[in-house]
């Protein structure tokens, strides 16, 4: 007789974890930006690289100015935020998303970064110019996911703090972060598909 599965534990998160998730989830996204403001060349065409860079230190600034993610979100309602899909079920779903392309792009980076030169060799004598350059897009593939699933939470966000944020400016902040994702996202793209 076969027996059936137990439920997969569910973290279902409570407002204020959903709030710690949610900080957690766009401090990441900033962080991707940032490594990528760092590691131009692997991710956008040279001629945006000071342009990315540029941008990055610009919203790094102003969401200092504003004291980071932890307290514009604390300015959003909680009923905002459970309206905006940003608790809960809903949340976790993006979370887990964004945490699973956000955990593949560290592992990829960090091994092209331990042995990018010798891998580099090795791989051109032993399979050729395509596989290396398939290698070479696994990161730059699984940050432009992460940026793409930041830039939705982003605008889920900019939508639950309508007026909340006003006042403080945090509203513009956010939605630059958002443009700024998917900007860099675009712009990944673009050099995956040349």
């Amino acid at each position: 007789m076969p027996t059936s599965m137990p439920p997969v534990p569910v973290l279902n998160p409570n407002e204020a974890e959903s709030r710690r998730l949610l900080t957690l989830m766009l401090e990441r996204t900033v962080y991707l930006l940032q490594w990528i403001a760092s590691h131009p060349q692997e991710f956008v065409d040279g001629q945006h690289h000071h342009n990315v860079a540029n941008a990055v230190d610009d919203l790094t600034g102003q969401l200092y100015t504003k004291g980071g993610w932890r307290a514009l979100i604390a300015e959003v309602p909680g009923d905002n935020l459970k309206s905006a899909g940003l608790t809960g079920a809903q949340l976790e779903l993006k979370f887990e998303a964004f945490q699973e392309q956000f955990q593949a792009f560290q592992k990829r980076s960090a091994a092209l970064e331990s042995g990018y030169e010798y891998l580099n060799q090795r791989l051109m004598r032993l399979e050729g110019e395509k596989f290396h350059s398939d290698v070479r897009k696994r990161p730059q593939s699984a940050a432009g996911r992460a940026l793409e699933l930041g830039e939705t939470v982003l605008g889920s966000l900019a939508a639950a703090g309508k007026g909340a944020l006003a006042a403080s400016g945090g509203d513009a902040v956010i939605e630059i972060a958002g443009e700024l994702s998917s900007s860099v996202g675009i712009l990944i793209k673009s050099k995956l598909h040349d």
